[in-house]
């Protein structure tokens, strides 16, 4: 702008009139003609980052180590020294999310020969369960390839043989088109698996799964939030999201800081047990600290919470997966 504006007694935002420096409607400062220069600007820069990095610290200290405090401090009125807890979601699970996905590989290891995927397999012949890599897994799948695809008492050798006898079947004998593509799909999935190709085609399932996986913890927060409402009925469903979202908050923070300890070479072992019991933990002293409780009524809660919660998540989680297949 080549000439500022001066304002003498209404605000230039909302048109307001001014009883201060401050529009006591919107809140914009008075403008005058300092405003305009470069100096002005980096100075105003300057402030805004160091207020939003005051606001960083003093929000992510009482949430990793003061259960529920934050959610107490809301419901009190006092926010203006804490981050906002939506913005705090937005931010944490930004960097909790950008993290995992740059730094992440979820079908290797660091010494990039095997996958840090391992799944508990049973061998026929000895009766015996043995750990079987990623990496293992795909490779065994290629037994398969010669072998028809079974739909209950019907075998298909492909898609071709499948098609062929769908056509001298009479209508009504025919498969419906739910039935039609589902079978379609097992063909597909079959050919991809045992080709030469199903290394691209595993990293491709794994990497679609762990990116649809925000999107799962999204869509569970209302719920986590409401089995909180069911829980304790008295409140009102505003205070159990704010809950929540507080949680998701901590859960965000506290999984970057243990990505990031996980990447110090000696203390790369550190066991994915503590990343499960401190969250439960601290999801308790929560419940105890804004619910107000006692701690025999609380815990009584707190386990059909989880048990309620984590069956959610388990189906959550198994539409993620067929999500997943139904995508690659």
């Amino acid at each position: 702008m080549s000439k500022f504006v001066e304002q003498e007694d209404y605000c230039l935002n909302c048109k307001t009139t001014l009883k201060g420096d401050y529009c006591h409607y919107c809140g914009q400062k008075k403008l005058d003609t300092h405003n305009d220069s470069f100096l002005h600007m980096m100075t105003h820069f300057i402030g805004d980052f160091i207020h939003f990095d005051s606001q960083v610290f003093a929000t992510a200290i009482p949430l990793l180590f003061k259960p529920g405090f934050l959610v107490n401090e809301y419901f009190k009125g006092k926010r203006a020294r804490y981050l906002p807890p939506v913005r705090m979601y937005v931010f944490l699970s930004f960097v909790f999310f950008f993290l995992t996905f740059s730094l992440a590989d979820f079908t290797k290891t660091s010494e990039g020969n095997t996958s840090i995927l391992n799944f508990t397999v049973k061998d026929d012949s000895s009766g015996k369960s043995r750990n079987m890599s990623w990496t293992e897994l795909s490779d065994t799948l290629v037994k398969f390839d010669n072998e028809d695809i079974s739909f209950g008492k019907e075998k298909y050798g492909s898609v071709h043989q499948y098609d062929s006898l769908q056509k001298v079947l009479s209508p009504q004998q025919q498969d419906g088109w739910l039935l039609h593509q589902i079978k379609i799909k097992g063909f597909i999935f079959k050919e991809k698996i045992t080709g030469k190709e199903r290394g691209i085609f595993f990293n491709e399932m794994i990497h679609n799964f762990f990116h649809n996986f925000p999107k799962v913890l999204f869509i569970l927060l209302p719920i986590f939030a409401l089995l909180l409402k069911i829980l304790y009925r008295k409140r009102n469903y505003i205070e159990h999201l704010i809950f929540s979202i507080q949680f998701y908050n901590f859960f965000f923070l506290f999984g970057t800081i243990f990505f990031l300890i996980r990447l110090i070479p000696f203390l790369h072992n550190t066991g994915y047990r503590l990343y499960v019991f401190l969250p439960l933990l601290y999801l308790f002293l929560s419940m105890l600290n804004v619910y107000r409780q006692s701690k025999s009524k609380t815990a009584f809660k707190f386990v059909i919470f989880t048990s309620v919660f984590s069956m959610i998540m388990v189906l959550g989680l198994a539409i993620n997966v067929l999500i997943t297949l139904l995508s690659v």
